[in-house]
Formats: structure tokens, sequence, C-alpha cells
């Protein structure tokens, strides 16, 4: 898949995102799932490793993981509101996105 020089994604934040777990969260400096994804894509081949050293509430991971791309990643922050460790956070996420939900799901 490849895209051309120019991304557009509209309106990128409230609800916006493309990843409404994500901006649940509520990280301070969310950016869009779809930019995310579009980075991985371009930047990466299937199989690579995708790094992210400020991981926040882990958007470039779950781009990079549901993408077929392995993934490490960190971070020393935590969600002012609760002191709950970003990376904490980060991995509730993935693994409820990964969690199967049905029977035959």
């Amino acid at each position: 898949r490849r895209r051309g020089t120019l991304w557009v994604y509209g309106n990128a934040g409230n609800s916006h995102t493309g990843a409404p777990d994500i901006e649940e969260a509520g990280h301070p400096a969310r950016w869009p799932y779809k930019l995310a994804r579009d980075i991985v894509v371009c930047f990466s081949a299937p199989g690579a490793l995708v790094c992210d050293p400020f991981l926040g509430a882990g958007t470039t991971m779950i781009a990079a993981l549901e993408e077929g791309r392995r993934f490490i990643g960190g971070d020393l922050g935590a969600r002012q509101t609760d002191n709950k460790d970003w990376i904490e956070i980060a991995r509730e996420i993935a693994v409820n996105r990964n969690k199967q939900t049905t029977l035959f799901g």
C-alpha cells in the first residue's frame, strides 16, 4: 500500500483519531492512529522492529502490531489524573484489543 506525498486526515482529535480506546486513555499529546499506521506501513517492512521510546498510550505500538510488525518501546511518564504509568496503560489497551470476545472470534 503506497500513499502519495500528501496525507490528509481531517479532524485529528475529539473522537476523530481512528482509535477511540487510545483516545479514551487521555494522553495529553496523542496523535491520530491513522497517521501512526501510515508511518509504520510506509517506513517499515512486515516483520520489522518498530521502536517508540515515547510510548504514551500506545498509538504507534497498536499500529505496528496490527500491521504485522514487532514492537519495542518505553515511557517514563504517568497519567496525571491517577499517576498510572503510561506503559501500563498502553499494555492494557493492547491486551484489550487482542482479547477474544466471542467463542468463535
